[in-house]
């Protein structure tokens, strides 16, 4: 079985948080939170490793028709300071937008086309060129495509694109901490208040029991005391819901558009069932 780390990105380096889960027996040794550090990477290079992000990795079907890119893992190369520059006048070339607060999404699709992928549709996620307001995903994406993507050494591949994770040693996934929650928890609650986190507790240890995790004294504490803020418990909640999805593997669909160029978030069924359009 891979190591498993799920990490909780920001562009602010007190907000990236991770949590590892390393394989025992039939289950997992599950250890952190830990602030993520440089060449993060390269502290996951000693044995096959799973690690899963909350950042977008892919692109939106139109938008690459629009702009004429063979995919995602050609593109992604290419991408070059004046791509990430967050603007108010979007474009093919600078699409990531708003930088002021007056920006609409219907001036972003005017440019991008449709700028949610499918598996942003499914979750009610923002578009991935989205930068404005609390629930935008754009800027953590800018960060993590510059500072872990784009300078990944060659060992570390990305799935859905490069394959499926069986045949993947060292592999980056897309991973949505949301899918963690609806995988261990059996409710909805306030995740930013402390006491509700802390009152996630229980639930927490009855998921651990059943699916053999052996959950650290370091965590546990953090986990009894409801975590400082929901940046951990996010990290912590996602690398619980990937035991899971990678002991019962949900793949991506084979479809073009998602192999290609939108790329799918780890654990998330396809309602559609498999395509190759």
């Amino acid at each position: 079985m891979q190591r498993l780390v799920a990490a909780d990105w920001s562009k602010h380096a007190e907000k990236r948080w991770y949590c590892v889960a390393t394989p025992r027996g039939e289950g997992h040794d599950v250890d952190g939170p830990f602030p993520v550090g440089d060449d993060f990477l390269r502290q996951w290079a000693d044995r096959p490793t799973l690690i899963g992000v909350d950042f977008a990795i892919g692109l939106p079907r139109e938008y690459c028709d629009r702009a004429g890119l063979a995919g995602f893992l050609q593109a992604l190369p290419t991408f070059d300071d004046a791509f990430f520059t967050v603007t108010d006048a979007p474009s093919l070339r600078q699409p990531f937008y708003p930088r002021s607060t007056t920006g609409t999404r219907a001036r972003l699709q005017q440019v991008t086309g449709e700028p949610r992928r499918r598996c942003d549709a499914l979750v009610n996620a923002c578009p991935i060129f989205w930068t404005l307001g609390a629930q935008q995903v754009g800027r953590a994406t800018i960060h993590g495509w510059q500072t872990l993507l784009q300078p990944r050494a060659p060992q570390w591949r990305l799935w859905p694109f490069d394959g499926d994770l069986d045949a993947l040693p060292f592999a980056i996934a897309e991973c949505y901490p949301r899918l963690g929650y609806n995988e261990v928890l059996a409710r909805r609650f306030t995740k930013s208040s402390r006491d509700a986190r802390a009152a996630q507790a229980p639930v927490i240890r009855a998921f651990a029991g059943q699916h053999h995790l052996r959950i650290s004294q370091h965590l546990q504490t953090h986990i009894d005391n409801g975590f400082e803020t929901d940046d951990p418990f996010d990290a912590c909640l996602a690398v619980l819901g990937m035991t899971a999805w990678t002991h019962c593997p949900v793949p991506a669909p084979q479809s073009t558009a998602v192999r290609r160029y939108e790329g799918w978030i780890l654990g998330l069924p396809d309602p559609q069932g498999s395509s190759n359009t």
